[in-house]
């Protein structure tokens, strides 16, 4: 019984390949159409594997570990110094994105003609920008 449950996993793999064998032998077309799909997944996998290792040649690690090495400095001397620069960029987006948005509405199609069914019980609108964002008001 010892040598049975010490070497299971050698049982186990060997009838799983006999099982796949035998069905491969007797189902080719669908054994084929079952694997094409993860083959061609492979492919792919390989292909993005090669781009990761080629791009990962390509870091500058010292660079990196001297930026880091800055950081964890800078945070260690002064913590409020990386706070008040991380509000500062906080503020220069917020600013990027509270600026005002032109845009020219003379390129929207007018409002004016036909309606679908949808819309003809609210009657013609016309398209307000402000801030990149559309409003609809009822015009009139």
């Amino acid at each position: 019984m010892r040598f049975f449950r010490r070497n299971l996993h050698v049982f186990v793999f060997a009838f799983l390949s006999a099982f796949s064998a035998s069905w491969v032998a007797s189902n080719p077309d669908r054994a084929v159409a079952f694997m094409r799909p993860l083959v061609e997944d492979a492919v792919e996998l390989g292909d993005l594997g090669e781009k990761v290792y080629r791009d990962v040649r390509q870091v500058d690690w010292q660079r990196l570990k001297n930026e880091a090495m800055d950081v964890y400095v800078a945070g260690l001397r002064m913590p409020t110094m990386l706070l008040e620069h991380l509000a500062e960029k906080m503020k220069e987006v917020e600013a990027e994105v509270e600026r005002p948005r032109h845009t020219d509405a003379g390129a929207l199609p007018d409002a004016s003609g036909h309606l679908p069914d949808a819309a003809e019980d609210r009657g013609p609108t016309r398209a307000v920008f402000v801030n990149a964002a559309v409003e609809r008001r009822p015009s009139g």
